[in-house]
C-alpha cells in the first residue's frame, strides 16, 4: 500500500510540473493568459476589464469557461471511482481525455504558426484550460489532503500551515508525507514555469510539445503503475 501511495504522489507531482509548463506556454504565447491556474486568470480579467482591452478580456473569458468545462467533463467521469481505491482507473481515463485533448491543441497550433490570429487564440486557450479544468478534477478525486496540481496557492498556505503545527508546544496532524507531497507540488510547478520559460526563447513548438509530454508521461505511468482500481492483494479482508 505504501508504494501505491508513493507512486501516486509521484504521479501528482509530475501533473504539477505540467501545469506550471503549461501555464507558461499559454501566458507567453497565447497572449498573457493563464489556462491552469484560475486565481492568476481571475486577476488578469479583472485588469483587463479596468483597462478595457476587449481581446484580454475575451482571452480571459474563454480560459475561464474553458476551465469550468473542464471541470464539469472531468467530474462526469470520475464521480463512479471507488472511494477505495487509491488511484481509480476513472481518474486515468479523465487523464487520458486531457491527452486527447492537449494533443489536438499542439497540433492545432504548430499548423498555425509562426503568428496566431485572435479566433485561432481563443481556440487554443479554450482546449488548453478545458484540459487544465480535467486534470483538476482528476487530481481532486485522489483526495490527498490538501494538494492540488493547479492551484498552488492553497498548497502553499497548507505546506506553511503544516511546519507551524509542528512547533512547540503543538504536534502537527499532518502525516510528513503529505507535507512532502505538498511541497513538492509547489516546487513542481514553478520548476515547470522555469523550464518551459526558458524553452519558449529558442522554440516555441519544444516549449509547447514538453509541456504535452509532461502530461502524457503522468498519464502513462498511472495506466501502467494503476491498471486497476485495486490489486486483490491489497484489498481489506
Amino acid at each position: 500500500m505504501a508504494n501505491r501511495e508513493r507512486d501516486r504522489n509521484a504521479i501528482l507531482v509530475l501533473l504539477a510540473l505540467a501545469s506550471g509548463s503549461v501555464d507558461a506556454v499559454s501566458y507567453l504565447g497565447l497572449g498573457r493568459v493563464f489556462t491552469a491556474n484560475m486565481t492568476g486568470n481571475t486577476v488578469l480579467l479583472g485588469l483587463a476589464i479596468g483597462q478595457a482591452r476587449i481581446p484580454a478580456v475575451t482571452r480571459s473569458v474563454v480560459a475561464l469557461g474553458g476551465f469550468i468545462v473542464g471541470v464539469f467533463l472531468a467530474s462526469l467521469i470520475v464521480r463512479r471511482a471507488r472511494q477505495d481505491a487509491i488511484w481509480p482507473r476513472v481518474v486515468t481515463a479523465a487523464l487520458g481525455l486531457e491527452c486527447a485533448i492537449l494533443v489536438g491543441m499542439a497540433v492545432w497550433w504548430q499548423l498555425h504558426l509562426p503568428a496566431l490570429d485572435h479566433y485561432v487564440q481563443y481556440e487554443l486557450i479554450g482546449l488548453v484550460a478545458v484540459a487544465m479544468g480535467i486534470q483538476s478534477a482528476s487530481a481532486r478525486r485522489l483526495g490527498v489532503s490538501s494538494v492540488t496540481t493547479v492551484v498552488v496557492t492553497t498548497t502553499l498556505t497548507n505546506v506553511v500551515n503544516s511546519v507551524v503545527s509542528r512547533l512547540p508546544p503543538r504536534m502537527s496532524s499532518t502525516p510528513t508525507p503529505v507535507l512532502a507531497v505538498q511541497a513538492l507540488v509547489f516546487v513542481a510547478y514553478g520548476v515547470g514555469a522555469v523550464t518551459t520559460g526558458a524553452l519558449v526563447l529558442r522554440s516555441t513548438v519544444a516549449a509547447l510539445w514538453t509541456a504535452v509530454g509532461m502530461v502524457l508521461l503522468a498519464t502513462l505511468a498511472a495506466l501502467v503503475r494503476f491498471p486497476a482500481d485495486d490489486d486483490a492483494s491489497e484489498r481489506p479482508g
